[in-house]
């Protein structure tokens, strides 16, 4: 068909460059989800473990004082957008 672009051998290079992206993109966000899942479950099981760990020790109440105290506390604060 004459209208038809996907029968038009000038179009292809495009079409090539279109879907080679989009697959390179879908593989992009596979591999990103991976990595991601990855640092995500190694994170945790390191908590799992240090909450096994240290479940049953007492807190210690000096340590926790001073970090109460020399911890800074931030209100929200709402920035209008500049007109």
């Amino acid at each position: 068909m004459k209208g038809d672009s996907s029968s038009d051998p000038s179009k292809f290079p495009q079409m090539v460059r279109d879907a080679l992206m989009h697959q390179d993109i879908i593989s992009f966000a596979q591999g990103l989800r991976a990595k991601v899942r990855e640092v995500i479950g190694a994170g945790v099981s390191v908590l799992t473990e240090a909450y096994l760990r240290f479940a049953d020790f007492e807190p210690n109440q000096a340590a926790l004082a001073q970090l109460q105290s020399s911890s800074k506390s931030y209100g929200f604060e709402y920035f209008a957008e500049s007109q």
